[in-house]
């Protein structure tokens, strides 16, 4: 990491409170722009032909809830010979027992983990750690289930509802890694400890979505407050500025 940040020139940040972290995170003195991610401009600027589109692209019909599971990588998962394995945390018969019909999960695994999660028989689970584009996975979807994911602030974008399902966040809070904030305070939507919790949640989306919508607005706008939909362009003009002119 030490090697990587000594080459950059400038590092992109979404808001005042990231960049602060940023700063001890890489260790990195050099100039933040705080202009958002350009990657996120198509999740800040709604475009339903452009959703439509990455939903036609997985065969994904208008009537059906699509659940988007993206949790991050355990530490401690390692698996012999190299590689990690994602701890079961998720019940999935029970899961997809309790769900509306129509609802389809799109697993995708962070790139560190090696072995799938989910069941391969059911066609409403399907796994999609091989799909590079995650843009498009999060446009396709209508809501992210995850974790300790810095895909939590990307979707937050969207405005879209995000459930927090960590049934280990003791153990990952005080053995694993550790982590920034409180999460309960800075979560924002419902925390789920169990498979039960998180079939409730995913059975109510709209209800769950509107009690927590309050510190969803306190989220976005302390942590994604420059997710404007404008970065990619704000990055160029100051590049072309500076280099290229």
């Amino acid at each position: 990491m030490r090697r990587d940040v000594a080459k950059w020139d400038y590092l992109l940040s979404p808001s005042k409170a990231v960049s602060d972290i940023f700063r001890g995170a890489f260790a990195f003195d050099g100039e933040i722009l705080e202009f958002g991610y350009p990657r996120n401009d198509v999740l800040a600027r709604p475009d339903e032909h452009v959703r439509q589109l990455a939903r036609d692209r997985m065969g994904l019909t208008d009537d059906q809830l699509v659940v988007l599971y993206a949790p991050t990588w355990r530490d401690d998962a390692h698996l012999e010979g190299g590689g990690f394995y994602h701890p079961s945390l998720i019940d999935w018969d029970t899961l997809l027992s309790q769900l509306p019909e129509k609802t389809v999960i799109l697993s995708r695994m962070h790139q560190h983990v090696t072995t799938p999660v989910t069941p391969r028989s059911r066609g409403d689970v399907r796994d999609v750690s091989r799909v590079d584009d995650l843009s498009a996975l999060m446009l396709a979807s209508d809501v992210l289930v995850s974790d300790y994911s810095s895909i939590i602030f990307d979707y937050a974008v969207s405005g879209r509802p995000i459930v927090l399902h960590a049934p280990d966040l003791v153990h990952y809070r005080d053995v694993v890694r550790g982590l920034y904030f409180d999460f309960e305070s800075w979560a924002p939507g419902p925390v789920t400890t169990n498979t039960g919790e998180l079939a409730d949640v995913l059975s109510s989306v709209p209800s769950a979505a509107k009690d927590h919508s309050e510190r969803y607005r306190d989220f976005v706008a302390t942590y994604c407050t420059f997710e404007d939909g404008q970065a990619s362009r704000r990055v160029v003009d100051l590049l072309v500025d500076r280099h290229l002119t």
